[in-house]
């Protein structure tokens, strides 16, 4: 959906999220698979981990709007640490083309969301009580 078609406060959201992931994306501009595995950093962290992290990280936000689940809970730590690497199977190409998938579709859900929906967010352990959040805020 084209984004010239939505106005108001949703226009302003889907604004700001294509700004920030437009910065984002500068970071991984122009370097191949294996600059994109290479650490930085004295972190682990890699520039393909965080464009996989990010992309994976948008894809749950949506996930937890639309469910609703109100007993969620973040159990599987492994998956939640493997979403920070990128693999050696994996193409910057593919983790760019799933990021833009993703953000294609998180614009058309945003774009009829009740942004005053109130959402109740996973119990994990860096959040270990139920909190509710407005769709709009996450």
């Amino acid at each position: 959906m084209s984004q010239s078609t939505v106005t108001g406060e949703h226009a302003d959201i889907l604004e700001m999220l294509a700004e920030q992931r437009e910065m984002f994306l500068i970071t991984v501009r122009g370097i191949d698979d294996e600059q994109a595995r290479t650490r930085s950093t004295a972190s682990e962290l890699t520039l393909g981990g965080l464009v996989k992290h990010v992309a994976n990280t948008e894809r749950s936000w949506i996930e937890t709007i639309r469910e609703m689940d109100e007993n969620a809970e973040v159990t599987d730590m492994d998956a939640q640490m493997e979403q920070y690497f990128m693999r050696d199977d994996e193409s910057l190409a593919d983790l760019l083309e799933n990021y833009r998938a993703i953000a294609d579709a998180t614009e058309e859900y945003v774009v009829t969301l009740d942004l005053n929906r109130q959402v109740p967010l996973p119990i994990a352990p860096w959040t270990p009580t139920r909190e509710w959040m407005s769709a709009r805020k996450i």
